[in-house]
């Protein structure tokens, strides 16, 4: 068969091992060495991706408290403070929906910036940070774009216009969004990468743990007390 001789992956504390102890080396086919190396690139793409919505949620005003973060298995995301309901959404200010955006669209700005181009892995983010701009003309927060609410209609009565004009101001208030999120993580991209690492490190962080994290890569969290 086939075989690589793979290198464990050590921490460089980990390194510092008594020249005694006996050396491990593990043969695997090709294939499945191929396989390991698509899964740490995949998981640390994953893992800058998710330090740059808790990077952002440092760097708005007002802030974004996040309280977890996770690339395990099918549980990988971020989580915020008092994430709000989709039915009983919280109330938030215009300023605070705006930051919301920005902290949501934060992961598909660092793949851009890394990769020059973006994955699937921003599809449910740009889902959500359109669901927020829409709430935003629902809220009457662009009075000079849209000042009646969809939602007053029922689905099959809206009036076209009312559409037209819902989905121009959608579409600057992504596009206005992106730019700025864009300049914020190009700004601060070193202190991302080095939360990412923290984070691909641990495989999850949470609370005071994620804290200690960001203020580690050189970010101020939103405290509990705040």
């Amino acid at each position: 068969m086939d075989t690589l001789a793979l290198t464990p992956i050590l921490a460089p504390e980990q390194l510092k091992l008594d020249e005694q102890r006996p050396r491990v080396t593990v043969s695997v086919s090709r294939a499945t060495a191929a396989h390991i190396e698509g899964w740490l690139t995949e998981k640390r793409l994953t893992a800058a991706h998710e330090a740059a919505h808790c990077a952002v949620a440092c760097l708005t005003e007002p802030k974004v408290g996040v309280t977890a973060v996770s690339i395990t298995g099918q549980h990988s995301g971020w989580v915020v403070t008092d994430e709000e309901d989709d039915d009983k959404p919280a109330m938030q200010s215009e300023r605070q929906l705006w930051s919301s955006m920005l902290v949501t669209l934060a992961g598909w700005a660092m793949e851009h910036t890394l990769l020059g181009q973006v994955t699937t892995g921003s599809e449910r983010d740009i889902n959500k940070a359109t669901r927020i701009a829409l709430r935003r003309c629902e809220a009457g927060m662009v009075p000079d774009e849209v000042f009646m609410s969809m939602s007053a209609f029922g689905y099959n009565s809206r009036p076209q216009f009312l559409v037209d004009q819902v989905g121009k101001s959608v579409h600057r208030q992504m596009q206005e969004a992106r730019l700025e999120v864009a300049e914020i993580v190009s700004a601060n991209r070193d202190g991302i990468l080095r939360l990412a690492e923290i984070i691909f490190t641990e495989r999850r962080l949470s609370d005071r743990a994620l804290c200690e994290a960001l203020v580690e890569a050189g970010f101020e969290p939103l405290r509990s007390d705040e």
